[in-house]
């Protein structure tokens, strides 16, 4: 079973770390790091790993509609 995080809202203007990542969403480290191969793409390659809203808006949005149909 899937969970739905359409009432979570990441700021599009901000950059977000891995534990605020965590915090926003209310999951554990694993499933964030378990999002990047399904498309969730980092800043950049340098740790700390880092994640704009916008990607995060993206990604859940985009996911939303894959799991759909």
């Amino acid at each position: 079973m899937t969970r739905s995080y359409r009432s979570v809202k990441p700021k599009i203007h901000r950059v977000y770390s891995v534990e605020q990542v965590l915090a926003l969403y209310g999951i554990c480290r694993n499933t964030l790091y378990n999002w990047l191969p399904l498309g969730l793409r980092p800043v950049d390659d340098c740790r700390p790993r880092l994640f704009t809203g916008t990607e995060l808006v993206w990604f859940h949005g985009h996911r939303a509609c894959t799991l759909r149909g």
